[in-house]
C-alpha cells in the first residue's frame, strides 16, 4: 500500500509542479501559513471529490431511491470535504481507502462485487430461464391435454348422449311396455280366461304341452260359445213366436184370431237345425290356424320375459379409476400448480440471493477498516511496513556518501529480500512475490468460476433459442363424425330401438387450427451493459 501510495504522489505532485505550479505550491507547499483560505477552499473541493468517489464505491451495487442516494452522496461528501480542512488524518484515511482498493481488502471487495454482480446476471438469468423452461413444460402439457380431449369427446359423444338421456328414454320404455302388456291383456283373457262352466272340465284335462294345451282348450272354448250361442237363438225364435202368439190374441177377435194366430203357436220350428248340425257347424277347424297353441304361448313368453323382466328398469352407471377423485387433476390445474410451486422457490432463492448480495456489497467496511488499522500501525509502529526505500532516504544516503560516511545503497543481494527501492517499480519482497503468485492463481479460479456461470447462460440461452426457432408446431384437425342408426318398423321393438339407438346419431364437425406459439420459450438474454460492468471489475 505504501509503494502504491507513493507513486501515486510522485505522479501527482510531477504533473501539479510542471503543468500547475499555483495549485501545486498552495496544496502541498510545506510552508502553511500562506495561503490559508486558498488552502481550505481547495482542501474542501478534493475532500468532496473523494467523498463522492467514496460514496461511488460504496453504492456500486445497493439499490437506493434518488431522494435518498442523493441525501447520503451529499452528507458523505460534506463531511468527507470538512474532515479535509480541519485534519489530516481524514485525508490520510480517504488516500489509503483508494490506495487500498488496489489491495489485498480492496481486491476481496471488488471480488464480492462480481460475485454479487454474477448472482443478478448469470445465477438470476439461469433461475429466469428455468422458469421459462417450466412455462414451457406447463404450457405443452395442456395443449397436448386440449388436443386429446378434443378427439376423445369427438369419440365419446354418442356413449356420453345416450347415457345422459338414458333415464327419460327408459321411462319411454316402461310406457311401451305398458301398452304392450295392454294389448297382450285381452289375448291372455280370451284364451287363458273362463268361461261360466265350460272351461271347468278343460282345465281338468292333462295335456302334454303348453302349446298343445292352448291350441284344445281354446278349440274346446269356441266350440262351447258356438253351441250356446244356438242354443240362445234357439230361445229368442220360442220367445218371438210365443209373443206374436199373445200380440195377435190381443189385437183380434175370437172367431178370427183363431185362423189368423195358429201358426204362432208352431214354435217347433226353432228346434230344426236348418243350418246343420251343432257338433258340425261349431267346428272350429277351420276357423283357428293349427299353430295357434304355439304362436299363443310363444307371444306369452316373449311378453313375461320383457314385462316381467324389464318393466322396472333402473340405469345406474359409475366410472371407476385406481386413482381417487380428489387426488385427480386436469392439465390447466397441474400447469398452475407447477408454476406456483416453482415461483414459489424461486422467490425463496431471489430472497436469499439478494440477502447474499447486499451482504457482499458490505464488504467496502473491510477496507475502511483496512485503512484504519494501517493508519493507526503507521503511526504508532516504526516497524511497520518499513521495509521501503523513498528519495528521503536516498538523498540522505547520498549525503553520507559524499561526506564519505558508510552507506546502505545499493543494496546487498541477500538485502533484497526483504527490502524495495521504490525506484525500481518491479521489485518486491520475497513475501510480496509469494501473495502475488498466489493472488493471480485466486483470480484465475475466480475468472474460471466466472466464465463457467456465463458459459452455462449462454448455453442455456442458446438452446432455448434453437428450440424457440426450430420447435414451431401448427396441429390441423379437420374430420366429420357420422353415425346413423336406422330402425325400419313400426312394432313395438322397433319402436323400442328406435328409441333407444337415435342417442348415438351424430353429425360433427371438427375444423380446428392449433399451435405452440404461446409454448415456444422466450429466454432472458443478459445485456451487454453486464459484460461491460464484469470487464471493468475484472480488469
Amino acid at each position: 500500500m505504501s509503494k502504491m501510495l507513493y507513486f501515486v504522489k510522485r505522479k501527482v505532485c510531477l504533473l501539479l509542479s510542471k503543468k500547475c505550479r499555483p495549485i501545486y505550491c498552495i496544496l502541498l507547499s510545506p510552508n502553511v501559513e500562506s495561503f490559508i483560505w486558498t488552502r481550505y477552499i481547495c482542501s474542501w473541493f478534493v475532500g468532496v471529490c473523494v467523498g463522492a468517489i467514496l460514496w461511488l464505491l460504496i453504492s456500486l451495487n445497493f439499490n437506493f431511491s434518488l431522494e435518498s442516494e442523493v441525501l447520503i452522496s451529499v452528507s458523505i461528501a460534506a463531511l468527507v470535504g470538512i474532515g479535509f480542512v480541519f485534519t489530516t488524518s481524514i485525508k490520510c484515511i480517504s488516500f489509503l481507502i483508494l490506495a487500498g482498493m488496489a489491495g489485498k481488502s480492496g481486491r476481496s471487495y471488488l471480488r464480492a462485487l462480481c460475485f454479487a454482480y454474477i448472482i443478478t446476471g448469470p445465477i438470476f438469468n439461469l433461475a429466469s430461464n428455468g422458469g421459462e423452461v417450466v412455462r414451457v413444460f406447463a404450457c405443452a402439457t395442456t395443449l397436448t391435454y386440449n388436443l386429446t380431449k378434443t378427439r376423445l369427446d369427438l369419440m365419446t359423444k354418442p356413449f356420453h348422449n345416450t347415457l345422459t338421456t338414458i333415464k327419460d328414454d327408459f321411462i319411454l320404455v316402461e310406457k311401451s311396455f305398458d301398452e304392450f302388456n295392454g294389448v297382450l291383456q285381452p289375448i291372455r283373457t280370451e284364451v287363458s280366461g273362463t268361461d261360466n262352466d265350460s272351461n271347468l272340465k278343460l282345465q281338468r284335462r292333462k295335456v302334454e304341452g303348453v302349446a298343445e294345451r292352448v291350441q284344445k282348450n281354446y278349440s274346446e272354448k269356441i266350440k262351447t260359445r258356438c253351441k250356446r250361442q244356438l242354443k240362445r237363438g234357439e230361445r229368442r225364435c220360442r220367445d218371438a213366436f210365443e209373443n206374436a202368439y199373445l200380440d195377435c190374441n190381443e189385437k183380434f177377435p175370437r172367431v178370427v184370431k183363431t185362423l189368423l194366430c195358429w201358426p204362432f203357436q208352431v214354435d217347433f220350428i226353432c228346434h230344426i237345425n236348418l243350418l246343420g248340425k251343432p257338433d258340425k257347424i261349431c267346428d272350429p277347424y277351420e276357423a283357428l290356424p293349427k299353430n295357434f297353441g304355439e304362436s299363443y304361448a310363444q307371444l306369452d313368453d316373449s311378453q313375461k320375459l320383457l314385462y316381467g323382466n324389464n318393466s322396472h328398469v333402473e340405469v345406474k352407471y359409475k366410472i371407476k379409476s385406481p386413482t381417487p377423485k380428489d387426488l385427480l387433476r386436469n392439465a390447466d390445474h397441474t400447469a398452475d400448480l407447477l408454476m406456483n410451486e416453482f415461483n414459489a422457490k424461486r422467490k425463496m432463492f431471489d430472497v436469499v440471493m439478494n440477502i447474499t448480495q447486499k451482504i457482499l456489497s458490505i464488504l467496502f467496511i473491510k477496507v475502511i477498516i483496512a485503512a484504519l488499522y494501517y493508519h493507526k500501525k503507521y503511526l504508532g509502529d516504526i516497524n511497520f511496513d518499513n521495509v521501503y526505500i523513498s528519495e528521503y532516504f536516498h538523498r540522505v544516503d547520498d549525503r553520507r556518501k559524499r561526506a564519505k560516511k558508510s552507506t546502505v545503497l545499493p543494496l546487498k543481494k541477500f538485502e533484497k529480500k526483504n527490502l524495495v527501492d521504490l525506484k525500481s517499480a518491479w521489485q518486491h519482497t520475497e513475501q510480496e512475490s509469494r501473495a502475488i503468485y498466489f493472488y493471480l492463481f485466486q483470480f484465475a479460479m475466480e475468472i474460471l468460476a466466472a466464465s463457467l456461470f456465463l458459459l452455462l447462460d449462454y448455453l442455456i440461452v442458446t438452446l432455448l433459442e434453437i428450440i424457440r426457432i426450430k420447435s414451431f408446431v401448427s396441429y390441423t384437425q379437420k374430420g366429420e363424425h357420422i353415425i346413423h342408426f336406422q330402425v325400419e318398423g313400426s312394432g313395438l321393438m322397433a319402436r323400442l330401438l328406435r328409441r333407444t339407438l337415435h342417442n348415438f346419431n351424430i353429425h360433427a364437425k371438427v375444423s380446428t387450427y392449433l399451435s405452440n406459439e404461446t409454448c415456444l420459450p422466450n429466454p432472458n438474454i443478459l445485456s451487454k451493459r453486464f459484460y461491460k460492468f464484469i470487464f471493468n471489475y475484472v480488469c
